[in-house]
């Protein structure tokens, strides 16, 4: 991770210049894919966190 910051101005005018880059160690692979494709956690001992609306549903 890191972070490159410069800038420079005069009286009328301040230009900041920021540039930061993070290299991704790991990341989702498809094994992880059963568990984050919905919010059913039931099987993985957590709880139903999906919504119940449908498209074009509005609740009462």
């Amino acid at each position: 991770m890191g972070t490159q910051t410069s800038g420079t101005g005069d009286d009328k005018t301040d230009i900041v210049v920021i540039a930061d880059f993070w290299e991704r160690t790991g990341g989702v692979f498809s094994r992880d894919r059963d568990i984050s494709s919905n919010g059913f956690f039931i099987p993985f001992g957590g709880f139903d966190a999906r919504s119940g609306n449908f498209p074009f549903r509005i609740p009462h």
